[in-house]
């Protein structure tokens, strides 16, 4: 966090409008907020974030991708996508199947090959996701998934604050927690957290 550029006394006034205020848990709205003010997340409207609202795997996505920093490149890979059912267009906005392409050994499909973005996302996906930016893969964390990626995820201290099981789905408020998390981890083979990748 002392990374991060606060607002001043005199910024107070321009900052208080943008502020989330739906979220009752103290513990989410400091999370959210941090990953405002890095450009991860945005709002729902106004200045509600939703907390509760379920994610799908699209909009998980477009967050992962911000989260790597990658959301400047979106636009240069607007006409790509490595899964069969996802549309890239110029006019796309949720930058899914994007969003994939431009992170390569994050994200995979199905057997079948699609992406699924409308689907809401598991526990165990984003997870999964998660410990990926943060350099782990299957050789790391044993074949057997989605197990070795939860175990991973809680020997990082990843998951503190968010229980649950593989398949349950993820709201918008566990996942602020999940990636602030992140934040503050060291990255595989490095001393240095991963917010220190983010300056």
């Amino acid at each position: 966090c002392g990374m991060l550029v606060l607002p001043t006394a005199a910024d107070t006034a321009s900052t208080a409008s943008t502020t989330f205020t739906d979220i009752a848990d103290p513990e989410v709205a400091g999370a959210a907020e941090t990953l405002r003010l890095l450009g991860i997340v945005n709002g729902t409207g106004g200045t509600a974030f939703t907390p509760e609202r379920t994610l799908t795997r699209a909009e998980f996505c477009k967050m992962a991708v911000e989260l790597m920093g990658n959301g400047d490149q979106v636009p240069a890979q607007m006409n790509r996508t490595i899964f069969k059912d996802v549309v890239a267009t110029q006019s796309t906005t949720s930058g899914s199947g994007e969003n994939a392409s431009t992170t390569p050994g994050i994200i995979r499909g199905d057997a079948y090959g699609n992406f699924n973005p409308d689907r809401a996302i598991t526990y165990a996906e984003a997870i999964t996701i998660l410990v990926r930016i943060l350099g782990y893969g299957d050789s790391d964390v044993g074949m057997v998934w989605p197990s070795g990626y939860l175990a991973k995820a809680d020997e990082l201290a990843l998951s503190d604050g968010v229980r649950l099981a593989a398949g349950d789905t993820i709201t918008r408020g566990q996942t602020a927690l999940l990636m602030e998390n992140l934040l503050f981890i060291d990255t595989k083979g490095s001393d240095k957290e991963y917010l220190t990748n983010l300056a």
